[in-house]
C-alpha cells in the first residue's frame, strides 16, 4: 500500500529503545526472528511466522504501525497491509536508515550515538526536502513518488 492514513497521521517521536540492538527480541518469547517494533510504544513482538505476539499487542492496544527490525518492512495492522510510502516528514525513511546503519555499527558506536541517530536522519531528510520536490505519477492505478532535484 502506498498511501496509508495511519502513516500520514504518524508523528513520532520514535522510542529510542528501537535503536537498542540488545532489545531486538520478542518481549514475550524472546525470539530474534521476525521481530516487529511497535511505532507507538516500546513493545517488540514476534511476527506471524512465530507466535504472533506483535499482532496480539495490536489487538490489545490498537497501535497500528510496526516495523520489522531486520528487514525494515513497515506494516499497518489497521489497513492490514505493508506500507511502501512515508509520511510528509520522512519519519519512516529515517527509521529504516537508522536501523540499517545500526546493523553496521559496533555496540560501542550504537551506545555513543543513541537517540542522536534518528534525530540526525530526520534533520537530513528535512534539509533534503528543501532541495527536492515530489511529483506524483499514476501508473496502473498506483501512486509512485518521484523525487526531482530543483
Amino acid at each position: 500500500m502506498e498511501l496509508c492514513p495511519h502513516i500520514d497521521s504518524f508523528t513520532g517521536p520514535i522510542n529510542e529503545s528501537l535503536l537498542d540492538p540488545s532489545r531486538w527480541q520478542c518481549s514475550e518469547c524472546n525470539t530474534t526472528e521476525w521481530v516487529w517494533a511497535c511505532l507507538t510504544c516500546s513493545n517488540i513482538g514476534c511476527g506471524r511466522m512465530n507466535e504472533q505476539h506483535a499482532e496480539q499487542h495490536f489487538c490489545k492496544t490498537k497501535h497500528p504501525l510496526a516495523v520489522e527490525i531486520n528487514e525494515k518492512y513497515v506494516y499497518c495492522y489497521m489497513c492490514d497491509e505493508y506500507i511502501l510510502g512515508d509520511n510528509s516528514r520522512g519519519d519512516i525513511a529515517a527509521i529504516r536508515s537508522a536501523l540499517t546503519d545500526i546493523g553496521t555499527l559496533s555496540l560501542e558506536e550504537v551506545k555513543d550515538k543513541g537517540g542522536l541517530l534518528l534525530r540526525s536522519y530526520s534533520h537530513q531528510q528535512e534539509f533534503s526536502r528543501y532541495k527536492q520536490r515530489k511529483v506524483f505519477v499514476w501508473v496502473k492505478k498506483k501512486t509512485i513518488t518521484i523525487l526531482c532535484s530543483i
